[in-house]
């Protein structure tokens, strides 16, 4: 079975993000999805917005980043990162 090289939790309103891969990789964005409602008197809207940062750094082997949220209702997170000169993108579902 194949790890993940990207682990990511949330504690509260902090999204960590941990490499649980062996070699260092870049970390280059990431894009927080956040599940809000909305309402309109009696009627709901449920929606999502996407909040994007660039981040551009380095995280060395089983390293963490702690990312700060906007709100706690996290539906999912894409990373953006670099490991061994190839881009990824994980969409990763809270």
């Amino acid at each position: 079975m194949q790890q993940n090289t990207l682990n990511v939790s949330q504690n509260h309103d902090i999204l960590l993000i941990n490499n649980n891969s062996d070699r260092k990789i870049m970390i280059k964005s990431i894009a927080v999805h956040y599940y809000v409602s909305t309402f309109f008197g009696e009627r709901r809207s449920s929606s999502t917005i996407k909040d994007e940062k660039e981040i551009n750094r380095e995280l060395e082997a089983n390293e963490k980043l702690d990312i700060k949220l906007i709100i706690p209702d996290v539906q999912m997170v894409s990373i953006t990162y670099i490991i061994d000169g190839r881009t990824f993108t994980d969409n990763i579902e809270l």
